[in-house]
């Protein structure tokens, strides 16, 4: 008798980490709400505290808090010529609060919007209640991971459409993925990461439209960069320098991509995309291994009509 091996979707959830498996998608994914505002937590409190990821060593106690300050209100403002910002009050002892996309993960479907909350280090704990009231203010429903999962660090939607990217390997367990698209009811490209320097899939993984994608392949698996390379048409590959420098950690909005400071040959890249590219200084944050992307969460303020 022939052993039947279940298919991704037969399985309960849709978790596609091999570019075989994609013959279970449909050809046409469905459209998804874009978020259409962003929000940062304060950083108040920011600095370097502890060591739990590569960029963090030898850092304790270098912040320059108000150049820290100054870097963050010059990234608020350029959002802000985008698309509102909604802040969130930071809490004293959480220096890494300011990282606010490992809160959670943020999707809207019709009127209801939902997070699922992280499930971080012991470090980062304390930081959930106050993030979870937060969102609560906000209009989600907040629902806890109960495995490993570092919210929009390793979890990043797919532009436009709905599916989802995330990471495993690191800081988030692949289990997360079948809670996150069970939980969403999305299919989830599942990538795993083998570079401890590229602890999140954000650092190294930034799809920018549904056919383009910037990202660093030496922080993938051959098995990654073949399921990147079947789902995206157009890649840009950045080299290690700019990986190192945060080169994939930015935040797009419509055709606008905002990235921290980086190499000439990589912006003419992305311009000739037709993209229009802004640049902010993240310096003080890539020292506790964060920057654009990692200060923001994708927000959504939007409400439907009412019926009458």
């Amino acid at each position: 008798m022939q052993l039947h091996i279940p298919s991704p979707v037969e399985a309960g959830a849709i978790v596609i980490d091999d570019a075989r498996d994609l013959k279970y998608l449909p050809a046409q994914l469905p459209a998804r709400e874009i978020p259409d505002s962003v929000m940062m937590c304060s950083p108040d409190f920011f600095g370097v505290e502890y060591d739990i990821n590569p960029h963090m060593t030898g850092n304790q106690g270098k912040i320059n808090k108000a150049r820290a300050r100054e870097q963050w209100e010059i990234l608020k403002a350029i959002i802000e010529q985008l698309v509102p910002v909604v802040e969130c009050p930071a809490a004293p002892g959480l220096p890494d609060m300011v990282f606010m996309a490992n809160a959670g993960l943020t999707f809207k479907r019709g009127n209801e919007k939902i997070c699922i909350l992280s499930n971080m280090l012991e470090e980062r704990k304390g930081e959930l209640e106050y993030f979870e009231s937060f969102l609560h203010g906000q209009g989600y429903q907040t629902i806890a991971s109960p495995v490993p999962f570092e919210g929009a660090g390793d979890a990043l939607l797919h532009p436009e459409q709905e599916a989802l990217w995330a990471g495993y390997g690191q800081r988030s367990v692949q289990e997360s993925h079948e809670f996150v698209s069970r939980t969403l009811r999305v299919p989830v490209f599942s990538l795993e990461l083998v570079d401890p320097r590229f602890y999140h899939l954000d650092t190294c993984f930034f799809p920018i439209t549904k056919d383009k994608v910037k990202y660093f392949p030496g922080a993938f698996t051959e098995r990654g960069r073949r399921l990147i390379e079947a789902q995206f048409p157009c890649r840009i590959e950045i080299g290690e320098r700019d990986a190192m420098h945060f080169g994939c950690n930015g935040l797009s909005i419509r055709n606008h991509l905002i990235v921290p400071r980086i190499g000439l040959g990589l912006r003419t890249k992305l311009c000739e995309k037709g993209l229009r590219v802004w640049m902010s200084n993240m310096s003080e944050f890539m020292l506790a291994g964060g920057a654009v992307r990692c200060l923001t969460l994708d927000h959504y303020t939007k409400k439907l009509p009412q019926m009458m």
